[in-house]
């Protein structure tokens, strides 16, 4: 099956590296993002292999730590001045949306995953809630 969202890998991989940082071009990866997130929650089996690749890799990647690079810097360098004078809002929004997608993804991979859905079962089933502590105890 295709892709419910007609997006290509360039635009895809623009998502987790803005060219920009401008606040009209976060605001629009940002919409971007929460529209490519509530799909992947939705309908993330009709996703090409491809796609499904790229944004794993997105995923994962996000949570590593960022490489040095002077594009990186300069970016950082601007998100810093949208900060200290700009429009802070568009920022804020761009990281919560990626941040959605990567949860998203995420959460689509952890639920394929047939041994990990046993495993947390497995969990889940050795938990008990004692309502009156508020906690859980084994």
């Amino acid at each position: 099956m295709s892709t419910p969202l007609l997006l290509q890998p360039k635009q895809v991989k623009q998502l987790a590296s803005p060219h920009s940082a401008k606040p009209p071009y976060l605001y629009q990866l940002a919409q971007r993002a929460e529209r490519l997130a509530v799909l992947v929650e939705e309908d993330w089996d009709s996703f090409s292999d491809e796609m499904k690749h790229l944004l794993t890799y997105l995923a994962y990647d996000s949570l590593e730590p960022p490489r040095f690079s002077l594009k990186h810097l300069f970016l950082r360098l601007r998100w810093s001045w949208i900060v200290a004078f700009d429009d802070e809002d568009a920022l804020l929004q761009y990281r919560a949306s990626f941040a959605s997608l990567r949860n998203a993804v995420l959460d689509a991979i952890e639920s394929e995953n047939e041994d990990y859905q046993a495993d947390l079962a497995e969990a889940l089933s050795s938990l008990r809630f004692d309502p009156d502590a508020g906690v859980r105890v084994r």
